[in-house]
């Protein structure tokens, strides 16, 4: 039986794992000789991020990153095509067949050119490989070698795949190939993608709708006569889209959020959802609550709303003072750089907060609210800059009142 991990702890663990297979003696030698690199083999659900937590890797590394699908290769292109060249011979000369170099190798030859000494290989669809290819495979994981050529060292190789379930097309792995491979399992994990949103600035629309809904979060399924794909890619590129489209003032449709959430049901909970964020926006009470006008007003107003509403008014304020805090330059979150600008976004966080704290008191939703502005970066770096009264007062209240709830 396979144990699954989350995609965060499932990068931790390659990161480890490479830093490890580079890893040299005084000498400059490798302390864990190519031959015995076990590769790793992430195996998970489509749309889970397997691909791009191994980039992520390599980039926070500082090494080189090359990426192949296996699905798109056949023997010869994997081992390389046959030439006849002539070589000497007994005093003559005579015709042989070499092998130009794997396309799956060259790639990574190239950007040995470029500097790249050290780096990861990602072989994807490993787990589709035809059965022709196989015994070649075999030899790569073992030898790190595809026909004459040798992966080079300093580079790891990483496999990935779907599950049988998931892609007909998949197989499942004799004993010989399980016993030279690392496999972890990856399962959907909605806290990971949330704390990688609150990091990365996923849509605060999407963040709050996938808190509200959980099980909407990850869907991958047949249903008769249609396949049911939501995975945290879709609601990756949607989050972009929402961004550009609001840029635009392109209106969101339920025809355009079902190109990318392809589940009829989660698509219309997404829309009504949206649309209620859209209802508060246009009432510009939000930039009212931003611009400290009107605030126990408000708070009254908010108190008596349904939670759907609540949830959806701390998102938009998150929204904005996101968005607010992303625009600072540099030069501008520091001590000596720091301006106006950043006193406007402290003053956005101090009003919201105040908000916060008098509409929903010290609950559930003002914790939330602290929680993303600490884990949003650019927001964490005015509220450390600035030392934001109401933020500092708030976070010592309810770690007190945790600690009493203990």
């Amino acid at each position: 039986m396979d144990f699954s991990v989350s995609i965060k702890k499932a990068k931790e663990m390659i990161k480890e794992s490479v830093a490890c297979y580079l890893q040299r003696d005084e000498e400059g030698n490798l302390l864990f000789p190519v031959k015995e690199q076990m590769p790793l083999e992430l195996v998970g659900p489509p749309g889970v991020g397997k691909t791009e937590i191994v980039e992520q890797t390599a980039n926070e590394l500082g090494i080189g990153f090359v990426s192949v699908s296996l699905a798109h290769h056949v023997r010869q292109t994997a081992l390389g095509l046959p030439e006849i060249v002539e070589i000497p011979f007994e005093g003559g000369k005579c015709k042989a067949t070499r092998y130009t170099m794997s396309e799956i190798l060259a790639p990574v030859y190239q950007a040995r050119e470029t500097g790249q000494r050290e780096g990861i290989l990602l072989v994807d669809e490993f787990n589709t490989a035809s059965d022709s290819l196989m015994p070649a495979m075999l030899g790569f994981l073992q030898f790190k070698a595809l026909g004459a050529h040798k992966l080079p060292e300093g580079w790891i190789l990483v496999l990935c795949g779907n599950p049988r379930r998931y892609n007909r097309h998949a197989r499942e792995f004799t004993a010989a190939i399980r016993d030279r491979i690392r496999r972890i399992v990856i399962e959907p994990d909605l806290e990971a993608f949330l704390e990688y949103g609150m990091e990365q600035g996923i849509h605060p629309d999407i963040v709050a709708f996938l808190k509200m809904h959980p099980d909407c979060f990850y869907r991958c399924e047949n249903q008769g006569d249609r396949d049911v794909i939501v995975t945290p890619r879709d609601w990756s590129n949607l989050s972009r889209t929402l961004a550009a489209y609001e840029k635009q003032g392109f209106a969101v449709t339920r025809e355009m959020t079902v190109q990318f959430v392809k589940d009829e049901h989660i698509t219309v909970e997404f829309i009504n959802h949206y649309r209620t964020y859209s209802r508060i926006i246009d009432s510009g009470d939000i930039e009212r609550i931003l611009a400290g006008e009107g605030i126990k007003e408000l708070a009254r107003k908010y108190s008596l709303a349904d939670f759907d509403v609540k949830w959806a008014v701390q998102g938009i304020l998150m929204r904005n003072i996101v968005y607010h805090s992303g625009c600072l330059k540099a030069e501008e979150l520091s001590l000596s750089g720091r301006g106006e600008a950043v006193e406007a976004v402290n003053r956005q966080i101090e009003f919201a907060l105040q908000f916060m704290e008098a509409a929903y008191g010290k609950g559930v939703l003002l914790e939330v609210t602290l929680n993303y502005l600490s884990r949003n970066n650019a927001c964490w770096k005015v509220l450390a800059l600035c030392r934001n009264p109401a933020y500092v007062r708030l976070s010592g209240e309810l770690l007190l009142l945790g600690e009493k709830r203990i």
